[in-house]
């Protein structure tokens, strides 16, 4: 009896550890706190704007792609509006706590342009795909 009783005392301190370390948070493994309202954005080839909004406020722009191979802006200081973000044919501005506005130029060219802007909240990460058509063979 004595000796199932110890061998009970060594298994508590490896079920203690176990617990603790199974409810540990890894990192990048938060919840939505941004929670988007669009996360792709298209353009006809005339250009526009569109407002993307948020239910998160703590955001910020972390990394700006105009195309999938380049990187054109990183460590921006958008968190309370700040400048805007102008690119070769795009700017993009923190309009306020929860909006962002996206404005493109006209695409005169005959293929597509992409961007996407890559927004954090902590260890979370998100992101917002904007497509524009370009003039095509047909001029429209």
């Amino acid at each position: 009896m004595r000796k199932n009783i110890k061998h009970q005392f060594i298994w508590i301190p490896f079920f203690v550890l176990l617990l603790f370390n199974s409810c540990e948070t890894k990192d990048g493994d938060w919840d939505d706190n941004i929670k988007l309202s669009s996360r792709q954005v298209q353009f006809e080839s005339k250009g526009g704007s569109a407002i993307v909004t948020t239910k998160g406020t703590g955001w910020w722009f972390s990394d700006i792609y105009p195309s999938a191979d380049s990187i054109q802006h990183t460590s921006f200081d958008t968190l309370n509006g700040g400048k805007p973000i102008d690119g070769e044919w795009y700017t993009i501005r923190r309009e306020n706590v929860t909006s962002i506005l996206i404005q493109v130029s006209e695409n005169k060219e005959g293929r597509p342009r992409q961007l996407v802007i890559h927004l954090q909240n902590g260890d979370y990460f998100d992101r917002i795909q904007v497509e524009q058509k370009g003039l095509g063979i047909s001029g429209k």
